[in-house]
């Protein structure tokens, strides 16, 4: 009988590969990070294997800086029960927020091939706080004051002009001018310039800067309206002032009366006549007591 020996078949390959993301979801223009494994759950080693991947839509995750089309990755000889891995990842694009990328790796070997995919979602990119900034507040303001008001012809005119920086900011570069008006009724001496200009570089927050002015008048414009009109400008805006002074004559003096002195009767002290005593046997005459050559007395009032 002839001897037969049993020839064991030989044992079958098993294998699959894996995709996993690190997170999910990702911000748009974060990165997605990878990683890809071979898992040979047979019992012969798996020979010249290798993985690729690719992925869609590619407008929205990329490979720097040439973006290929496809990552290959050699993998060689997988042993049984090994599990060998590769990383990477893809580049996204921040136009991409609320879309998803789809990955797939295939594995292929001597003993065949396996596939797997992975979707991520990309999160619309987070919206940074805020931050806020307060804008310095710029205002201000001009003033003028006249003394007196209204002014004696031919007295002095006093004037007060004062720059108020009302804000949280400077001013800069500050040109305060005036004008006065009308010319043949006040003037600046010595040479009676056009106008008067002050200049300065700048005005701190919440403080005022004040210049005076001195006008002479004549006497000849008595009835007559001075207006002046004031100009500031700063490189952050204008603003304007007017004062109108009224100019009157000097009021007439009133005389004055001086009392006169008045005549009255004159005053006499009479003198009441002799009286005549008559006693028993006895008589006694009193002298009479008179007073003669009596004078007036005059009371001035």
């Amino acid at each position: 009988m002839p001897d037969v020996t049993a020839t064991p078949a030989p044992a079958a390959s098993r294998f699959r590969v894996e995709l996993n993301d690190e997170s999910d979801p990702v911000p748009a223009s974060f990165r997605i990070r990878y990683t890809a494994c071979v898992v040979n759950e047979g019992e012969v080693p798996l020979s010249n294997a290798l993985v690729r991947i690719t992925w869609t839509p590619r407008q929205c995750a990329y490979v720097p800086p040439d973006n290929p089309s496809e990552l290959v990755f050699t993998i060689g000889t997988v042993g049984p029960s090994s599990r060998p891995c590769v990383s990477f990842s893809l580049n996204t694009s921040v136009i991409c927020g609320g879309s998803q990328v789809v990955a797939e790796a295939v594995a292929t070997c001597d003993q065949g091939s396996a596939r797997d995919s992975e979707t991520t979602t990309l999160a619309l990119p987070p919206t940074p706080t805020p931050t806020v900034t307060r804008t310095p507040v710029v205002l201000f303001s001009l003033t003028m004051r006249d003394q007196p008001d209204p002014v004696i012809a031919g007295n002095a005119l006093h004037l007060e002009l004062c720059v108020v920086n009302h804000g949280d900011a400077a001013l800069s570069n500050i040109v305060l001018e005036d004008v006065w008006s009308p010319r043949d009724c006040v003037y600046l001496p010595p040479d009676n310039p056009l106008k008067a200009r002050w200049t300065w570089k700048s005005l701190a927050a919440h403080s005022e800067h004040c210049v005076s002015l001195t006008l002479n008048s004549y006497s000849i414009c008595e009835g007559s309206l001075v207006s002046n009109i004031a100009t500031m400008t700063c490189d952050q805006g204008t603003a304007l002032a007017e004062e109108l002074t009224t100019v009157v004559r000097l009021p007439a003096s009133t005389p004055t009366r001086t009392p006169t002195a008045t005549l009255t009767e004159p005053f006499v002290t009479l003198t009441p006549p002799a009286t005549t005593v008559e006693t028993t046997g006895i008589f006694s005459t009193a002298m009479p007591s008179s007073t003669e050559n009596a004078s007036p007395r005059i009371a001035a009032h």
